[in-house]
């Protein structure tokens, strides 16, 4: 399964862990395959077992004089859900976070964050993506995406 965001599906907001709710999942460069279904921006495991999960998240960070930007950093965070877990059903399997760099001489400012792990996940999970900052993922083909295989 690899997906990417769907621009549409971008808001303008701010804060903390903000789920991307839509990716493109079926096309030239997105697929579902061994019996992975994709349910509002979340790809669900068809099977028990040991699956290795990626995800590539590209920001494009437009910047503008006297404009805040927010955060001096950007986080991906990498979930599963399922309502057999505690906290809501909502379980965080990784993170990886990047500072930004000062860009006073330019008008943008990109950054890359990847995260690849092998974890046992049960049939049902549902895996998701959040970020910190959902205005400024890059949703341009090839720039953000996430998806498993079974191992």
């Amino acid at each position: 399964m690899m997906a990417r965001p769907n621009p549409n599906s971008v808001k303008h907001e701010h804060g903390r862990q903000q789920t991307i709710k839509k990716w493109h999942y079926r096309g030239d460069m997105a697929f579902l395959a061994g019996g992975a279904e994709y349910d509002a921006g979340r790809i669900v495991v068809p099977l028990d077992g040991y699956y290795f999960v990626y995800c590539h998240i590209s920001f494009a960070d437009y910047l503008h004089k006297n404009s805040d930007t927010g955060s001096s950093s950007l986080a991906v965070y990498l979930y599963r859900y399922n309502i057999l877990y505690d906290k809501g059903g909502e379980e965080n399997l990784a993170r990886q976070s990047i500072s930004k760099c000062d860009s006073r001489n330019k008008n943008l400012a990109e950054y890359v964050i990847s995260i690849g792990a092998v974890f046992y996940l049960r049939r049902q999970d549902h895996i998701l993506i959040k970020v910190s900052n959902i205005t400024t993922v890059d949703t341009t083909p090839k720039s953000s995406y996430f998806g498993f295989f079974k191992i």
